[in-house]
């Protein structure tokens, strides 16, 4: 059964759309990784090719990967990833926490607004 804020909200259906691309990120990320790490790795070390002194399997599997993989994250996110509206979400929820946590003091008010802002560091108003 689907909580009736999540279905109603917009949002989740734009976060859980980019969650699956991060994913597929993930996977991509591990079947290049895996592809060269343990199918150029095969055989003696004594055989092995070596580039800038690293051994193909690992330059191409870690330093290539590194570098694709970089590249292929910062096109997704320039590409397919929206900015949400959060801050203006934050600064209701904000009002509403204020009351809520008042018992506790400004420690969890911190706790609570420290964990948001990170979620949503470089979102505009």
């Amino acid at each position: 059964m689907e909580d009736k804020m999540f279905s109603k909200d917009p949002r989740f259906k734009v976060a859980k759309r980019e969650a699956w691309i991060g994913v597929g990120l993930v996977v991509i990320n591990f079947l290049w990784w895996f592809g060269f790490a343990y199918g150029l790795s095969k055989g003696s070390p004594t055989e092995y090719t070596y580039i800038l002194g690293f051994p193909a399997w690992f330059f191409y599997s870690c330093i290539g990967g590194l570098i694709i993989m970089s590249i292929l994250i910062t096109f997704v996110v320039k590409v397919f990833l929206k900015k949400s509206p959060l801050m203006k979400r934050f600064n209701q929820m904000k009002k509403q926490i204020k009351g809520d946590y008042d018992e506790f003091g400004d420690f969890a008010t911190v706790i609570i607004f420290s964990f948001y802002h990170i979620l949503c560091w470089n979102v505009d108003e």
